[in-house]
């Protein structure tokens, strides 16, 4: 085998090339060529993904972006035949190829795939060294990366929904195998809750209103089944009120408008009222679990911290405005189920979740929204998600509302 300099004249005599580019080299390179009549196999992330938006938030600016969305999806299992007549082809990444074919059966059983966990050795973990990949830190241990923002994720969404799986996933990157001790149910399955918690459970942990997966208040029965299981099997109930707390859905702490009380709740974010802080609230029996110096924390009770959350609970625990958050909140639900377009308007005070109709491109309705002034979040493709200031009033509403009415119709 002879290794020569690429000559993209004497490329374009051939039918076809496979790109073995990082992403961000191979784009400029795969637009030569397909203007020249060349089919192309790409191993880079480049034409992966289906979405400009998406792919300029997971990687950057994108040289050929007139191609973005032309190419062909490469696994073979779920694109057979759109593949064998494809004159691009975007082989997938290694985390999705793994994820999708364990979870495309299920999402066409109809069965709802919600969690994808994933492990790799250090030689899986990127191109840069560091210390978290030195011998010490990496022998008989275990350690995520890139929580909450792998690249790989917006794929793994992508054709997710094409199998009509609509959502945000968590995708959970490790290196090594999976620690044991963490099991997951689905959203809204009391049976499956209750089968999990055992005699070794040691607590429940739940988000009331699920925030980034697009505001999914858990329905009141899944919460009841928690606290029987809890209670049968000994085990504490913990409340992530991270979003959800601090006013947000119209009361100070999101369990308070729910049928049961959780023995214990995390806040931060809000409870600084711009400040970083943290804080584990729990009920008076737990008080005692963690003694002086058990726990430190960078974000937790130091003074300017604590005063801030002290001073923010003052202003927010405010009878007045948390019911003006409720009543806010309801109206814009509403008036959002009235628009074209939108299937579902959904949350509590002001924390929102809107799914658009099939065939609605959210990022895009984002990006508009963007330039005529109003920021939304798109947690997942199909779904807007709203988190509004506690000092917004009526007429901010209506004319956000307004907006939308254009933007979406």
């Amino acid at each position: 085998m002879e290794l020569t300099e690429l000559e993209l004249s004497s490329a374009a005599r051939c039918d076809a090339a496979l790109i073995s580019y990082p992403h961000g080299a191979a784009a400029e390179l795969v637009a030569e060529l397909r203007s020249g009549g060349v089919a192309v196999v790409d191993v880079s992330a480049d034409f992966r993904l289906h979405g400009l938006t998406t792919y300029e938030r997971t990687y950057g600016a994108h040289s050929a972006p007139e191609l973005v969305g032309d190419a062909a999806y490469g696994l073979t299992e779920l694109h057979r035949e759109k593949i064998a007549g494809a004159k691009l082809v975007a082989n997938p990444g290694c985390y999705p190829t793994a994820a999708l074919l364990a979870l495309a059966p299920l999402a066409e059983a109809g069965l709802i795939a919600e969690v994808a966990s994933a492990a790799s050795g250090v030689s899986g973990a990127g191109r840069e060294g560091g210390d978290r990949l030195h011998f010490v830190n990496v022998d008989e241990n275990f350690g995520p990366y890139g929580v909450e923002g792998h690249r790989h994720r917006p794929e793994i969404e992508q054709e997710l929904a094409a199998l009509g799986v609509e959502g945000r996933v968590t995708f959970v990157d490790l290196f090594g195998p999976l620690p044991e001790g963490y099991v997951t149910v689905p959203r809204d399955d009391p049976e499956a809750l209750r089968d999990a918690v055992g005699e070794r459970t040691a607590a429940v942990l739940i988000e009331p209103v699920q925030g980034e997966a697009g505001v999914f208040p858990i329905q009141d029965e899944v919460l009841l089944a928690a606290r029987e299981a809890c209670d049968a099997g000994e085990a504490i109930l913990i409340f992530d009120e991270v979003q959800a707390g601090m006013g947000r859905t119209g009361s100070l702490w999101a369990y308070e408008q729910l049928p049961v009380r959780p023995d214990a709740l995390t806040a931060a974010k809000a409870l600084g009222g711009g400040l970083p802080v943290g804080a584990c609230i729990t009920v008076p029996e737990l008080g005692g679990v963690l003694g002086r110096g058990d726990h430190g924390s960078t974000f937790a009770g130091a003074p300017v911290a604590a005063a801030a959350a002290l001073a923010a609970l003052e202003v927010i625990d405010d009878p007045e405005l948390l019911r003006g958050t409720r009543e806010l909140g309801a109206g814009f639900r509403d008036a959002l189920a009235e628009l074209d377009g939108v299937a579902e308007a959904r949350g509590r005070g002001l924390m929102v979740g809107v799914s658009l109709e099939e065939g609605l491109d959210a990022e895009r309705v984002a990006a508009r929204a963007l330039a005529a002034g109003l920021v939304i979040n798109v947690p997942c493709p199909g779904m807007l998600r709203f988190l509004l200031p506690l000092v917004v009033g009526s007429e901010e509403i209506e004319i956000a509302t307004g907006a939308l009415r254009e933007l979406i119709g």
